[in-house]
């Protein structure tokens, strides 16, 4: 947890300057995706893998009796746990 109170001006301002970053970088790979069928074709079946994955991951969560959270799911797929 962040205390908003310890957070130096400077530091948002970084902060904000990452996150339009991301956006500029996102929005290329957007455009590039766009016009670029293998491109759509392969965003389109991550997609679909990642989807699968986490319905996976609910399901064996369910099976155990346990709960988890997106950020969990989230997390274990970013590790590459159930490759």
């Amino acid at each position: 947890m962040i205390d908003v109170n310890s957070v130096t001006q400077e530091e948002i301002q970084k902060a904000l300057q990452l996150l339009a970053k991301q956006k500029e970088q996102r929005s290329k790979q957007a455009e590039r995706v766009k016009n670029d069928p293998e491109a759509k074709a392969k965003a389109a079946a991550r997609a679909l893998r990642l989807r699968v994955k986490s319905t996976l991951l609910v399901k064996k969560a369910v099976a155990a009796g346990i709960s988890v959270s997106d950020a969990e799911i989230d997390a274990h797929i970013a590790d590459g746990a159930e490759e």
